[in-house]
């Protein structure tokens, strides 16, 4: 028998007991070879992940047979997915053929193999061929499924349609969420909606469809995505938004109809809350356009601060499981208020000069000032929050300022004070008070305070506010002292009914008759820096410096101040309109600036000098600080011989005082010009001022006096 030239899988030969063997071989008529199958054939998903294995039985006849081998034909190699293994050495011996777990694209992969007997000097006796086939299938396939419903029902049925080889079968299909169900029909998975669906909350939801498939016996899982959108079942408008001005009339407050619409297929019933006593809604169902109507309650808004506020309106469903609608409602109230009047007027001025209304809403046209009860002509609306007015000829007391509305609603109002013009005369008494900080008289409230802060200098006066109390019977003054721990500073509300001192942990409103304190609010956080940290706009927001933040005499909160940058102490305009600050630096590397109270807003100069216990006439006309005389905007004007620091601007700004110390005098400048400023003679006398002993001064707000307060005297000099 001739050989035959295959490539050998694996051999048997001399592995059979019993065999003959030697000599030159030779069949015989005795010998056979049988194979239990010619094909063995394999089905797998394309990226089967595991092996599978199938057997073919050998069998042969004849004594001389010593075994067999398998091999591939000649020019063929045993492919990357297959195994061929035998399993024991008897007649029969079983093959076994795996199939390996290899990427194979789909189609079909094929190979022939043939099996050969020999006796032991490997004679061949007899060959059979079988064939070894692989089907690769593709994974069948699904797209991913949306849902759509409205709360309260249930999704439509939706058909998936399964793509795939006609030789794999859906086995079975399960939801992995219990809102939908599945079914197999044919090449197609049907869903549909359960009671659970009805359930879901309006939103997204998403689950999976697990689908069984069999090819050949075996099986590969596929999710298939589901996902869900569920609309609400009551939808409306997605807020409100309302304003009440001036203009406003009765009429607007009401019938402000909104269309709640149901989604589902019948009308579903409601009722209507709302979070604000201000906001009143009613409504009974869907089904008609302007089913909830809306109004705004006068009585509540007559009590309600301007701005914004904000509110609810819940349409909660009856009758229906579907969840409450919710309407988030605005409501910007801008009916004219006014907050304060500033400054305090006098009687010998209040008919020319004028004064300044701070509150909100005065830009609408419907908004009408009134003084006194009478509407006002020749106003000056600065801003939605300023107006500016000639009172006209008043005598001394309290005049209620009002801006009206077409509402008729009654809204925060202030009073203007008008004080007559003090008659102080010349007065000099003995006060050893020390070196003092800051003076500050108010007329009205017939008093002249000072400070020594906690820190400034030592001696007995540490902490202590002097009080000196004028007697217009007597033509006399008085002094008390009234100690405050840790004491800063102090100053006057805008109309000078309120005096405001703060010590290092707290700011305290003060009854600047009876210097009781009324209220005490802390600070949030410790400070240093300079004595003179308090400036008091019109607005009623008081500045402290080196806090860089604000206390609202309104609110009664602290508040911030945007861009403000602290500087080395505060000085203020009388009427609360300007407040100027600086830093106390020799290197003119740090501009001159003011805060505008009529709108926050941070100016600089362009001057950039040394800054110290800054001053500003009454309307900030003229401005000093060191011994330099400034403009309106902080531009410089020129240089005095005194400064500022014990010095002080008439009301109007047309002239400068300031202490001589070498000639214990104080002397007056007229600014109205240009540089060199002439001094008006001669200076006046100021009892305990010298080359050793320093002083403070202040001049009255009527212009009518200045004060000097020297280590040892309290003198008052009267002004022509």
């Amino acid at each position: 028998m001739g050989a035959i030239r295959f490539t050998f899988l694996l051999g048997l030969f001399g592995l059979v007991a019993g065999c003959g063997g030697g000599g030159s071989g030779g069949g015989g008529d005795d010998t056979s070879l049988t194979l239990s199958a010619s094909t063995v054939t394999f089905e797998a998903f394309v990226a089967e992940p595991a092996a599978e294995t199938k057997t073919l039985q050998v069998s042969w006849t004849g004594s001389k047979v010593a075994g067999f081998i398998v091999g591939t034909l000649p020019g063929q190699t045993l492919p990357s997915w297959l195994d061929v293994t035998a399993v024991g050495t008897s007649n029969p011996t079983t093959l076994q053929i795996t199939r390996r777990p290899v990427a194979l694209p789909t189609g079909r992969q094929s190979i022939t193999l043939r099996v050969v007997t020999g006796d032991a000097n490997q004679n061949i006796f007899d060959t059979r061929d079988f064939t070894v086939t692989l089907d690769v299938v593709a994974v069948p396939t699904a797209a991913p499924t949306a849902l759509s419903w409205v709360e309260t029902e249930q999704p439509a049925n939706r058909a998936i349609a399964i793509t795939r080889d006609s030789r794999v079968q859906i086995a079975s299909v399960t939801p992995t969420v219990d809102w939908i169900s599945a079914a197999v029909s044919g090449d197609s998975i049907n869903l549909s909606g359960t009671a659970a669906s009805a359930a879901l909350a309006p939103g997204a939801v998403t689950g999976a469809v697990r689908a069984t498939f069999s090819l050949g016996g075996r099986q590969r899982i596929v999710d298939i995505p589901v996902t869900g959108m569920i609309s609400p079942a009551l939808s409306g408008t997605a807020s409100l938004a309302y304003e009440v001005n001036a203009s406003t009339q009765a009429a607007n407050l009401s019938n402000l109809a909104v269309t709640v619409t149901a989604a589902t297929q019948s009308a579903i019933g409601f009722n209507v809350q709302s979070s604000a006593a201000w906001l009143i809604a009613t409504g009974t169902t869907t089904g008609a356009p302007g089913n909830v109507s809306v109004s705004l309650s006068p009585s509540e808004l007559q009590q309600m601060g301007y701005g914004i506020h904000n509110a609810t309106l819940t349409i909660a469903p009856t009758g229906s499981s579907a969840r409450p609608l919710q309407i988030p409602v605005s409501l910007n109230l801008r009916l004219p208020e006014v907050h304060f009047v500033a400054p305090v007027a006098f009687t010998d001025s209040v008919a020319n000069d004028y004064v300044i209304a701070r509150g909100a809403g005065f830009s609408d046209p419907a908004a009408v000032p009134s003084l006194d009860g009478q509407v006002m002509g020749g106003v000056t609306v600065m801003s939605d929050t300023e107006l500016r007015f000639v009172p006209g000829a008043r005598a001394a007391g309290d005049y209620e300022v009002r801006v009206s509305n077409n509402l008729g609603f009654t809204r925060d109002s202030a009073n203007l004070r008008v004080a007559e013009p003090p008659s102080y005369g010349n007065f000099t008494m003995a006060a050893a008070v020390e070196l003092q900080e800051r003076v500050v008289s108010s007329p009205i409230n017939g008093v002249v305070l000072s400070s020594n802060c906690y820190f400034c200098w030592d001696g007995d006066s540490k902490s202590t506010l002097q009080r000196f109390s004028y007697d217009a019977g007597t033509q006399t003054w008085t002094r008390t002292q009234h100690a405050y721990p840790g004491l800063y500073d102090f100053a006057f509300s805008p109309d000078e009914s309120q005096l405001i001192v703060m010590t290092s942990t707290d700011v305290l409103l003060v009854d600047p008759l009876t210097m009781a304190t009324i209220q005490s609010y802390p600070l949030p956080f410790q400070i240093g820096g300079s004595s003179r940290q308090l400036a008091v706009l019109n607005s009623g927001v008081v500045i402290i410096d080196d806090l860089r933040r604000g206390f609202s005499l309104r609110s009664r909160q602290f508040v911030e101040v945007p861009n403000y940058l602290a500087g080395g102490g505060l000085a203020v305009s009388i009427d609360g309109s300007r407040a100027m600050f600086g830093s106390p630096t020799n290197s003119g590397d740090v501009p001159y600036g003011y805060l505008d109270a009529s709108n926050g807003a941070i100016y600089t100069s362009p001057t950039r000098q040394h800054y110290a216990r800054g001053i500003y006439s009454r309307h900030a006309e003229a401005g000093f600080t060191n011994n330099y005389v400034l403009n309106a905007d902080l531009e410089l004007r020129g240089t005095l011989p005194v400064a500022s620091h014990a010095g002080d601007l008439s009301p109007d700004g047309t002239r400068a005082y300031g202490l001589d110390y070498a000639a214990g005098a104080l002397r007056v400048f007229d600014i109205t010009g240009s540089e060199p400023f002439a001094e008006i003679l001669p200076a006046y006398a100021a009892p305990g001022v010298d080359a050793y002993s320093g002083g403070r001064v202040a001049i009255d707000p009527s212009g009518r006096a200045i004060f000097v307060i020297s280590e040892t005297d309290f003198t008052v000099i009267a002004l022509p």
